[in-house]
């Protein structure tokens, strides 16, 4: 973790994950996006984090 990187994951790997107050990871039901896959992977390596 803490490494952003694109690739394959299982459904039960993510559905295993809890944040820092015990939730489980969500998907952004509100996120249109604008650009490639790859192009937020990108982003993401250059921040060294996911940012919102």
């Amino acid at each position: 973790m803490q490494c952003p990187e694109l690739g394959s994951v299982r459904i039960s790997e993510i559905a295993s994950v809890r944040g820092r107050l015990g939730l489980p990871v969500e998907r952004e039901r509100h996120l249109t996006a604008d650009k490639p896959l790859s192009a937020y992977a990108e982003a993401a390596r250059r921040a060294g984090a996911i940012r919102t």
